[in-house]
């Protein structure tokens, strides 16, 4: 209808082509402190409950006194209107017509710094007391794992001046660990969700500041690019799971710690050769040296542990086999199961690194769902293929028991003729009007 004689195009990706980042998080049920740390947590979240009510009451304040200025605005509006309709009515047609954005988005930055503004000093307090007292032991062992991750899940990527990275995302990691409520202040655990609590609040919302006091809470990774090949989708989230699960048993002390992980996240993810050293508490290691590390506390962590799931076996050993093909230099066996080795491999037969635009567009029709060239080796049989689509298709209609997921489907499902008004969230929905409806929760949604 626009005359644009194009198609238009899905991708699963983490960067575009002026990149801006965006994309893929992983999200893990972990503890949040245990034994006197959790208790110090829990005390200095009541501590910090004051400065929450004064949050609330700057921002109802502030909202009081626009709601005024608008009514005050208003009123001058309607006196200018009788004293210069003509002029007042020409000034308000150009400001309909306009096709620029200009003004609602200078609004719109406005209100997003007043209420960064208004929400500023709880924000600081609450990131200081989650860098102290939360994740604290996720933090410390599992950053050298998932700042040499990228050598199995990276998705490639051809930055700005040619260069071929190994991640997306990796280049624009700032921090270990958030610190505000920013875009742009990327970090490997990303604890937003443990923040927007603040703002909830300012909306007299109180349950999410109370759902911080929970022993478990969601353990966000902000460090993920999205994969598009099934196998390097599975070790992704297989070894990450399956490393978290190590740590929670105190398995993974023995693994080496890296020294300024951001310096040496950017440092690996720049280096496709993989032959890049990073200071660690064992002397300078290689992505490679620091993931065999953990492989092989993995698999003796298998082995000796009676409950491990076949699906843990298979994930060791999918690790064991693209971990040596790696460390022996045999990329051409990970073509079409490993991303970044795979969108390399593509980008060099057609000419290899450089600044030619058709570079980029070779890596973003790489993501493209349905017609990309990932999507192109699967089809052609040049991919390997984990899951079936009578497994993708039951998957999109049944989620497992048990969790969030599937008490919202059934929620929905059941309800899906009602002529009540139905909202619908993450941990809950609402049946009906806001003074009179029903809160239905959902089991399990925390976080």
């Amino acid at each position: 209808e626009a005359g644009f004689p194009g198609k238009l195009g899905l991708l699963k990706n983490c960067k575009d082509a002026e990149g801006h980042v965006y994309g893929a998080q992983e999200s893990f049920e972990v503890e949040a402190a245990r034994g006197a740390s959790l208790w110090l947590y829990r005390l200095s979240l009541l501590l910090l409950a004051p400065l929450l009510v004064v949050t609330v009451a700057a921002g109802w304040g502030i909202v009081i006194v626009l709601v005024l200025g608008v009514i005050v605005a208003a009123a001058c509006w309607t006196l200018a209107a009788v004293a210069f309709p003509l002029r007042l009515r020409g000034w308000l047609e150009g400001l309909v017509a306009r096709n620029d954005r200009n003004f609602e988005n200078r609004v719109g930055r406005w209100l997003y710094w007043l209420s960064y503004v208004i929400t500023w000093p709880f924000i600081v307090s609450q990131s200081l007391l989650l860098r102290c007292l939360v994740f604290s032991r996720m933090r410390r062992e599992l950053t050298a794992f998932l700042v040499s991750r990228a050598v199995l899940s990276g998705a490639g990527s051809v930055e700005a001046d040619g260069r071929f990275v190994l991640s997306e995302k990796g280049a624009s990691i700032r921090r270990v660990s958030r610190r505000s409520i920013s875009p742009n202040d990327r970090a490997i655990f990303d604890v937003g969700n443990l923040m927007k609590p603040a703002h909830s609040a300012v909306h007299f919302y109180v349950r999410p500041f109370l759902g911080l006091f929970h022993r478990k809470q969601r353990l966000q990774l902000g460090l993920a690019d999205s994969n598009v090949l099934d196998e390097a989708e599975f070790l992704k989230m297989g070894t990450t799971a399956l490393v978290v699960d190590m740590v929670e048993a105190g398995r993974l002390k023995n693994v080496p710690r890296v020294r300024r992980p951001v310096r040496a996240l950017h440092a690996i993810v720049s280096d496709p050769g993989l032959s890049v050293k990073v200071p660690t508490t064992r002397g300078e290691m290689s992505a490679l040296e620091i993931q065999r590390s953990c492989l092989e506390e993995a698999k003796s962590f298998v082995r000796e542990s009676k409950p491990t799931s076949l699906e843990a076996r298979t994930v060791v050993r999918l690790w064991e086999d693209v971990l040596s093909a790696l460390e022996k230099g045999e990329q051409d066996r990970l073509v079409g199961r490993i991303d970044w080795v795979t969108k390399r491999y593509l980008l060099e037969a057609c000419g290899g690194p450089g600044t030619d635009r058709r570079l980029k567009t070779i890596d973003l029709r790489y993501h493209e769902i349905g017609d990309g060239y990932a999507a192109r080796l699967v089809s052609s049989g040049h991919a390997r293929k984990l899951i079936s689509e009578e497994e993708v298709e039951h998957a999109t209609t049944e989620p497992p028991m048990g969790t969030p997921a599937f008490a919202r489907g059934r929620f929905i499902r059941e309800r899906r003729t009602s002529l009540v008004p139905v909202r619908v969230a993450w941990d809950a929905a609402r049946i009906g009007g806001r003074l009179h409806g029903k809160i239905v929760r959902f089991p399990g949604a925390n976080g």
